[in-house]
């Protein structure tokens, strides 16, 4: 082989990895968009308040409600509640109700993104000496607790799945949250569910006190 058959052979390696780089370059570049987190309606009174929402992250990076903010497709599997109990009673589990959006800008009417969803749940179950379940305490009053991906179930999974065109074949959190976080990048918080330590449960109020406290 001679010397020009031999550079035109390596500029045509060079120039085909260059060329996969760059897919390579595309594809990641492609998983981070922006996405966006809108709070919940603030509660009318304000001794009905059980849970304050003190912060919210993803993965590493602390999101602010209403602020759009990039991330890659798995931004719902490293999704983080930080939450206060407000309430006067030790609370043994939290369910967090979200709606899911495609689009990041638009205007929106009440409850638009209710049709898709997730539930984020948490749960202290003890187990007694005879074997029995009860509830633990998960929050005393006042106390922070976190909320993670970990222990959540999506609901309304199989009218989800035919918008992604099939289903996910997913079979943990972490994988189908990472499917359907590249199909939507808009996420409202909607409401939340307790259950108390003695036993009761109920609706919860839901206050984010910085979005709140504007409109007094």
């Amino acid at each position: 082989m001679n010397i020009s058959v031999r550079n035109r052979t390596r500029g045509f390696r060079f120039m085909a990895a260059a060329f996969v780089l760059m897919l390579t370059a595309i594809a990641v570049l492609g998983q981070s968009r922006a996405r966006i987190v809108s709070p919940p309606s603030c509660p009318y009174l304000d001794d009905s308040v059980v849970l304050e929402i003190s912060g919210l992250r993803t993965g590493d990076k602390e999101v602010s409600f209403d602020v759009p903010f990039e991330a890659g497709d798995d931004w719902l599997a490293g999704l983080v509640f930080r939450l206060i109990n407000k309430g006067r009673k030790p609370i043994a589990g939290i369910v967090i109700i979200v709606g899911l959006l495609e689009g990041v800008d638009e205007k929106l009417p009440s409850d638009a993104s209710y049709e898709y969803g997730l539930q984020f749940i948490r749960v202290n179950a003890v187990t007694t000496k005879k074997g029995r379940s009860k509830p633990g305490i998960l929050a005393l009053p006042g106390k922070e607790i976190e909320i993670t991906a970990e222990g959540s179930r999506p609901y309304g999974l199989r009218y989800m799945d035919a918008v992604l065109q099939g289903t996910t074949r997913a079979d943990n959190w972490a994988s189908f949250a990472s499917k359907v976080g590249a199909r939507f990048h808009r996420m409202e918080v909607m409401s939340a569910d307790v259950w108390f330590v003695d036993g009761s449960k109920g609706d919860a109020e839901l206050l984010v006190s910085a979005k709140c406290d504007q409109k007094k």
